[in-house]
């Protein structure tokens, strides 16, 4: 959704219930009358995600409404058009029962969240600037690296799937690519995050864990490459270059298939 949004596109929700199909090639083979009229009837996606989330949520406690609110909130900041936050600002404030300035004000707060440019650290009174932060990227790539070197046997399948464009960070693709003893010394700093982080959960496993780092490192190079695709395809569209425009709208669609089969 994110994705499709920031391409412009007027991204709509088509549901299928699973007593008529599992997905909607199932459903056009058994019933193309009945696809029509779902892709008629298809919902914009807040409307549907209001739906959704308005159903499970007690919208008479406080609890429930804060829920919704934190559910929400983060998908109306998507929106690129001021008009269409506006009215679903009012629409969430009407549903919870709460001021829309409300509604407004955390709505900006998450949009400015977003959007804030990273500074350079300040130095502190000691004049040594601080730790930089990790991005959430770095932060998955290194999970990723502890995992593969603290659990090899788990993640030895893995292996086969992941490539050296997956990692961002240079100094993290060199050891995804040649595990020099040279680096040994940062192969066991990302080991030791890993294990933080499993001290940390209440429960885990290997399995888990190694489906979570691993799907999400490879659903946020797929969107990569799609972002990068999407650029090639506008410049090669202006340029009048169309027999290009179709190759690359193929390479485009064959990444599309890949990133619906991630569930993240």
């Amino acid at each position: 959704v994110e994705l499709a949004l920031q391409l412009g596109f007027n991204v709509k929700v088509i549901a299928i219930p699973k007593t008529l199909a599992k997905d909607p090639d199932e459903l056009i083979r058994k019933d193309t009358a009945k696809w029509e009229e779902l892709v008629s009837s298809a919902q914009n996606f807040l409307d549907f995600y209001f739906q959704e989330i308005f159903a499970k949520m007690d919208l008479q406690s406080n609890i429930g409404k804060k829920h919704a609110a934190r559910e929400l909130l983060p998908l109306l900041a998507l929106l690129p058009d001021h008009i269409d936050r506006a009215h679903y600002a009012q629409k969430l404030a009407t549903t919870l029962g709460v001021d829309e300035k409300v509604i407004v004000d955390l709505l900006n707060k998450q949009s400015k969240e977003k959007l804030k440019p990273a500074h350079l650290p300040k130095a502190d009174q000691s004049g040594k600037p601080p730790l930089r932060q990790k991005s959430n990227q770095e932060l998955l790539e290194a999970r990723v690296l502890g995992f593969i070197f603290k659990f090899p046997n788990a993640a030895a399948a893995d292996l086969q799937e992941l490539a050296a464009d997956d990692f961002t960070i240079p100094l993290y693709r060199e050891i995804f690519t040649n595990r020099l003893p040279a680096h040994q010394a940062e192969i066991d700093l990302l080991m030791f995050g890993l294990e933080n982080e499993i001290s940390l959960a209440s429960n885990w496993d290997v399995e888990a864990f190694r489906k979570v780092y691993i799907s999400r490192l490879r659903f946020e190079t797929l969107k990569r490459k799609m972002q990068e695709l999407s650029g090639r395809i506008r410049q090669a569209e202006q340029s009048g270059k169309f027999e290009e425009v179709k190759n690359l709208s193929l390479q485009f669609n064959n990444l599309a298939r890949e990133l619906s089969k991630f569930h993240i």
